[in-house]
């Protein structure tokens, strides 16, 4: 399936709206075809209306949150993938850095893996945004595509992420999607509301 059309899927999914949304792919199904990987050396540009929107979303998301957040990741080999389903309480910290970015931190306590995690993650970084969908002001869509050094070796991972975002009254249902060289790794659901 190519990048566009996976968006146009998740983008009709979404706006149309039955939680949870749909199935997670499965973890040895890689997103195909030359195009996917094909990354404009130029950053993609905003139109004057999806600025506004972003700017919006960015002024709604900021603050501080409790709910609770779902993960399902991709473990183990390409030839012997599995999944892994955990969930934790949360108090999610959502902080505006300048225009261009938010600074999400929580601390969260994974029950079955029995493991605490310190949240850190920069979101809406301009330079890697890839595309923006809204339907109205309280639902929307960002993806981000960059390419990531490997740490010990010449080569590049190409990490795709999606945010989708879902504000009801004073909730907020907020999805990370993460690919990774076309493999669905994770998704973080986070349901959440102001505190």
């Amino acid at each position: 399936m190519s990048k566009s059309a996976l968006f146009i899927v998740l983008a009709t999914l979404f706006i149309s709206y039955s939680y949870p949304l749909f199935a997670y792919p499965p973890c040895d199904e890689q997103i195909i075809g030359q195009q996917y990987y094909d990354i404009d050396k130029t950053s993609y540009e905003l139109t004057r209306t999806q600025q506004t929107q972003l700017d919006s979303i960015i002024e709604r998301l900021d603050g501080q949150w409790q709910g609770k957040v779902d993960l399902t990741e991709c473990k183990g080999t390409l030839k012997s993938p599995y999944r892994l389903h955990d969930s934790s309480t949360a108090k999610l910290n959502i902080k505006a850095h300048n225009t261009k970015r938010l600074k999400l931190h929580a601390d969260l306590d994974f029950v079955q893996q029995n493991k605490k995690v310190l949240y850190n993650r920069k979101i809406f970084e301009r330079r890697y945004i890839n595309d923006l969908v809204a339907n109205g002001p309280d639902i929307a869509i960002v993806t981000e595509k960059n390419y990531r050094q490997l740490q010990f070796s010449q080569g590049a991972t190409l990490i795709e992420t999606i945010y989708k975002i879902r504000f009801i009254d004073d909730q907020l249902q907020f999805d990370i999607i993460n690919f990774s060289n076309g493999f669905f790794a994770s998704e973080e659901r986070w349901l959440l509301t102001r505190w």
